[in-house]
C-alpha cells in the first residue's frame, strides 16, 4: 500500500496542516500515514463545550490518524476545563433514532464508547449485540470526571460493567475505577495491577483489559494489558504538569485508531504503539509554557511524529 500524509495527501515538507515551528518535540514535516479506505468509526460520548475531552477530542484524535469518524452524543454537559457543573443525558429514544439513521447508510468499522449515563445502558447494549463479528469496541468506563466530580454511583457503575463490558473488545479503567469494580483497593504495582486486570477480565468478561496507572504517585507510571492470550506491562516516566483534561478520551481513541490501522498486528503491539503516541503528546503538553489545567487538544499533532510502525517495512499495512 502506498504511503500518504493524512487524508491521502502526498508527503509534504511542513506538517500535514502546512505549519512549521510546532514546538520542541515536533519536526516541521509530516509523518506519512497509510491512506485507509474503510467504513467510518462511530464514537458514543458526552459533549464537552470546552472541546478538551469527550466527543470533540475523540473525533479530533481519530481524524488525525486518518480515520473518518461519526459522533453520537450520549450526554450534554455544562463544563469548562476546570469543572463539570451539570450533565444532561440524551433521551434513549433520541439516541436510538441517531444510531438507526446512521445504520441506514453505513456500518461502523469500530466503536469508541465514553461517557455513558445509566439510561443508555440498555439501548447501547442492544446496539453492540448486533454488531458484525470482529468490529473492535473500545470502552473507557467513566465513573468520575477528571475534575473529581462523580458521574455514576458505585452500584450503577458496576451495573455498567455487567451490562456493557461483555460487548467490549477492550476496556480501559484507571486505578480508582478498578478498585471500585473489584470492591478493594488496587495497589499500584505491576504484580497487583496484573492480578486486578485478570480479575476484571474474569468477573466482567470484556475481551481484554488495559489498566491505567496514571493516578499512582511516583516517578514511574505503569500500565497493564491483559487478555486470555496475551499480557503486557508498560512503564513510562511521569510527566509533571498541574492537571490534565481529556487524557482518558485521547488514549482510548488512540487505542481504537491504532487497532484499525495496524489491523494485522497483535494487540500487544497496538497497545504499545498507542501508549507511545500518548506519551509523546504528554511530553509536548509539558513543554508548553503556562501553569493552568491542560487539555489534550494538541495530542493529534503528536501522531505525525510516530512514523515507524506505519512504514511498509513493518509488513503491517
Amino acid at each position: 500500500m502506498p504511503l500518504r500524509c493524512r487524508s491521502g495527501w502526498p508527503a509534504c515538507q511542513s506538517d500535514a496542516f502546512g505549519r512549521t515551528g510546532l514546538g520542541p518535540s515536533f519536526p516541521s514535516r509530516a509523518v506519512e500515514l497509510p491512506f485507509i479506505h474503510r467504513d467510518p468509526v462511530w464514537v458514543f460520548a458526552g459533549v464537552d463545550p470546552s472541546g478538551g475531552a469527550g466527543l470533540h477530542q475523540d473525533l479530533r484524535v481519530l481524524s488525525a490518524l486518518g480515520l473518518e469518524a461519526r459522533g453520537i452524543p450520549t450526554s450534554l454537559t455544562v463544563q469548562n476545563v476546570r469543572e463539570v457543573r451539570r450533565v444532561f443525558p440524551v433521551p434513549p429514544g433520541l439516541f436510538c433514532e441517531m444510531t438507526d439513521a446512521l445504520r441506514e447508510v453505513e456500518n461502523p468499522a469500530g466503536i469508541r464508547v465514553g461517557l455513558l449515563p445509566e439510561t443508555l445502558f440498555e439501548p447501547l447494549s442492544s446496539f453492540l449485540s448486533e454488531l458484525s463479528p470482529g468490529v473492535p469496541v473500545i470502552l473507557d468506563p467513566i465513573f468520575r470526571f477528571g475534575t473529581g466530580a462523580p458521574f455514576l454511583d458505585a452500584g450503577v457503575y458496576r451495573a455498567l460493567a455487567i451490562r456493557i463490558f461483555p460487548h467490549a473488545s477492550l476496556v480501559t479503567p484507571n486505578l480508582p475505577e478498578a478498585s471500585l469494580l473489584l470492591g478493594r483497593e488496587v495497589v499500584p504495582s505491576e504484580k497487583e495491577m496484573r492480578e486486578a486486570a485478570l480479575e476484571i477480565l474474569s468477573r466482567y468478561r470484556p475481551g481484554a483489559v488495559y489498566l491505567k496507572g496514571g493516578h499512582a504517585p511516583g516517578e514511574e507510571k505503569i500500565d497493564v494489558y491483559v487478555s486470555s492470550q496475551e499480557n503486557l506491562s508498560l512503564s513510562y516516566p511521569a510527566i509533571s504538569f498541574p492537571a490534565l483534561h481529556g487524557g482518558g478520551c485521547t488514549l482510548a481513541s488512540l487505542l481504537l485508531g491504532c487497532r484499525l490501522i495496524l489491523e494485522k498486528a497483535p494487540w500487544t503491539f497496538v497497545v504499545r504503539h498507542a501508549r507511545n503516541i500518548f506519551q509523546k503528546a504528554l511530553e509536548w503538553e509539558a513543554s508548553r509554557p503556562g501553569d493552568g489545567r491542560r487539555t489534550m487538544q494538541a495530542a493529534f499533532l503528536a501522531l505525525f511524529e510516530a512514523r515507524t510502525p506505519f512504514s511498509e517495512s513493518d509488513g503491517l499495512t
